[in-house]
Parts: C-alpha cells; sequence; structure tokens
C-alpha cells in the first residue's frame, strides 16, 4: 500500500476523494451548462414576445381564436336629381329593406349608406316638383348601387282662368 510522504495517509483514500470531487465538480458543470442554456432560451423567448408585441400583436396566441365575427359588408345607393332647381334639397325616401330619408344636396346629389344585401325602393319628394320615374326599385347585392338612380323632376305648372260676373261690374278688372 502506498502512503503520501507528507500526511502518512494511505494514498487509495486520497484517490477516492479526488475522484468524488472530480464527479461533483463534473456535475456542477453540467448543471451549469443546463441553466446556461435555460437562461439563454428565456431571454430569446422574452425579446421575441416583446419584438411580436411591439409589432402589433395583442398577446400570445394558443388554440382557437375568441375574437368575434367581422361585422357584416355594408353598401351604398347613390344618385341624382336634375335639373338643379328640383333636386336641391330634394328629400328622397328608402324603404325596403331598411328605411331611411336623404336630402339632396346643392347639386341634387343623394346617398345611402351602410345598406345590407337586399331589395329597396327610393323615391323622390319636392314641393311644386313631379318626379320622373316616381320612384325607383333596386337590389343591393354584394356592390354599391351608383349608377341608374337617376331622377328627372319637372316643376308644376298651374293655370287660372274664369269669369267675373255680372259683366257689366267685372268689365275692365284686373285680377291680382
Amino acid at each position: 500500500m502506498a502512503v503520501n510522504w507528507r500526511s502518512g495517509n494511505s494514498l487509495r483514500g486520497s484517490s477516492d476523494e479526488a475522484a468524488k470531487n472530480k464527479i461533483q465538480e463534473n456535475r456542477l458543470a453540467r448543471t451549469r451548462q443546463v441553466i446556461s442554456r435555460l437562461h439563454r432560451a428565456l431571454v430569446l423567448t422574452v425579446t421575441l414576445a416583446t419584438l411580436a408585441c411591439l409589432s402589433g400583436c395583442s398577446g400570445i396566441v394558443s388554440g382557437p381564436s375568441t375574437q368575434g365575427a367581422a361585422p357584416p359588408q355594408t353598401y351604398s345607393i347613390s344618385g341624382t336629381i336634375s335639373p338643379v332647381a328640383g333636386g336641391s334639397g330634394a328629400t328622397v325616401t328608402l324603404s325596403g329593406a331598411a328605411k331611411a330619408t336623404s336630402t339632396a344636396d346643392s347639386s341634387g346629389n343623394f346617398t345611402f349608406s351602410g345598406l345590407a344585401n337586399g331589395t329597396y325602393t327610393v323615391t323622390p319628394t319636392h314641393a311644386g316638383y313631379t318626379f320622373n320615374p316616381s320612384s325607383l326599385n333596386v337590389t343591393v347585392n354584394g356592390a354599391n348601387i351608383n349608377t341608374g338612380m337617376n331622377f328627372t323632376a319637372t316643376a308644376l305648372t298651374f293655370n287660372l282662368s274664369g269669369t267675373i260676373s255680372p259683366a257689366a261690374t267685372g268689365s275692365g278688372a284686373k285680377v291680382a
């Protein structure tokens, strides 16, 4: 049996102790490597999550989305009433799948917006005018309606005629 010349202890005990220390050092080194790798993975995950959120992400998504369905698509109906004298300020009524009123602008243009697909009737009115056509039917089906919705306004005219009697008192009379 060999003996350590300084301490007088057997070398066998020293080599067992050295082997145990070497095993513990190896375990500690491997543990440090695992911790280092986990730390790098965590830093990378946090960095990527931060970048994703800064570029518009509202959160980390897992599983099915809980957002509601997109709002339904809506459309518009537009047209013109001419001439401007009869169109400007005219009231335009929408009936059918939805009901609404609009006032034509100073150029006789009108618009109904926010409409769902469906069948509608458009009818203009303005005191002292008639319209040709008197109303138009239109079907909205996945697109805006901005052609063919035109009306022509015609000013109403009146004729007044009559007789003043007795003729003796009405001769030469002026009617205002």
